[in-house]
C-alpha cells in the first residue's frame, strides 16, 4: 500500500475573534516525518493563505482541490493539522465520515473554525449531515452530534474518511489538550477504537490537535503508524 502524507498548517489562536485558525507553515513537519515508508507531499500552500493570517472558506476549498489531486497519487492519504479546522477540506471527499472527538464541532453562527467546521461542511452542502457519525461525544455535547448520530466506538460503522482529534484518546497516552484547556467532559477513548475504524479501509485519514513537541512519551509515531497499518 502506498501511503502519502500531507500537512495543512493551521493553528488556533483562541484570543483571536471566533478562534480563527491561522496559517503557520512548517508546524506539521515533525508529525509528517513520523509515518514510516510514506511519500511526503509537504504542506499545502495557496495564494489565498498567508502566513500569520486567518484562513477563509475559499482557501479551504483550494486545499480540498489539492487533496483530491494528492489522493490519486497514493492508496492512503494521511493528513495532519494542528487545528481541528484543518479537517474541513477532508469533508469534500465522498462517503461516510467517522469522527473521533469529545465535541461535535457543529456550533452555529460562528466563522469557520475548530468548533464549527462540521456545521459549515453541512450548511455549505459539502457533506450530508447523515454521512457524519461521531464517536466519543458525551454528556452536554451530545446535542451537537450530527444526524449520523453517536456511534459505538468499539464497533464503528462504515468509514470512508477518518477524522481523529488525537487528544480525545485515553489520558494515559499523555495527549491531553482537553485537560490543558479544562473543557474535557469525561471518559476518553482507547486507541483500539480508532484502529477498528481504520480496518474499515478509509482512503483518507486525518490527525488533528496533535503537537509533536508536547508528546513527551512519543505516543504519536506508534499511533499514526498503527492506524495506517490497519488501513492496509
Amino acid at each position: 500500500m502506498k501511503i502519502g502524507v500531507v500537512g495543512i498548517p493551521l493553528r488556533d489562536k483562541p484570543l483571536f475573534p471566533n478562534h480563527a485558525p491561522f496559517y503557520e507553515p512548517k508546524i506539521t513537519d515533525a508529525s509528517r516525518g513520523m509515518v514510516k515508508a510514506a511519500v511526503d507531499f509537504g504542506e499545502l500552500k495557496s495564494p489565498l493563505a498567508r502566513k500569520g493570517f486567518p484562513v477563509n472558506v475559499p482557501a479551504m476549498t483550494d486545499f480540498a482541490r489539492q487533496l483530491f489531486s494528492l489522493r490519486k497519487k497514493c492508496d492512503l492519504l494521511v493528513v495532519f493539522g494542528e487545528s481541528h479546522a484543518a479537517a474541513y477540506p477532508l469533508y469534500f471527499f465522498p462517503g461516510k465520515v467517522a469522527r473521533f472527538d469529545l465535541h461535535g464541532d457543529a456550533f452555529r453562527g460562528m466563522r469557520l473554525n475548530s468548533t464549527s467546521y462540521v456545521r459549515h461542511a453541512v450548511e455549505n452542502k459539502i457533506k450530508k449531515e447523515a454521512e457524519i457519525t461521531n464517536y466519543g461525544i458525551l454528556g452536554k455535547n451530545a446535542f451537537l452530534a450530527t444526524a449520523g448520530g453517536i456511534g459505538n466506538p468499539h464497533k464503528p460503522g462504515k468509514c470512508d474518511i477518518l477524522d481523529v482529534d488525537v487528544d480525545v484518546l485515553d489520558k494515559r497516552y499523555g495527549i491531553m489538550a482537553e485537560k490543558r484547556m479544562a473543557i474535557g467532559n469525561g471518559k476518553q477513548l482507547p486507541v483500539e477504537s480508532v484502529y477498528a475504524a481504520a480496518r474499515l479501509k478509509p482512503r483518507v485519514v486525518g490527525f488533528f490537535e496533535y503537537v509533536a513537541s508536547e508528546d513527551k512519551g512519543k505516543f504519536g509515531a506508534k499511533f499514526f503508524n498503527e492506524t495506517a497499518k490497519n488501513c492496509g
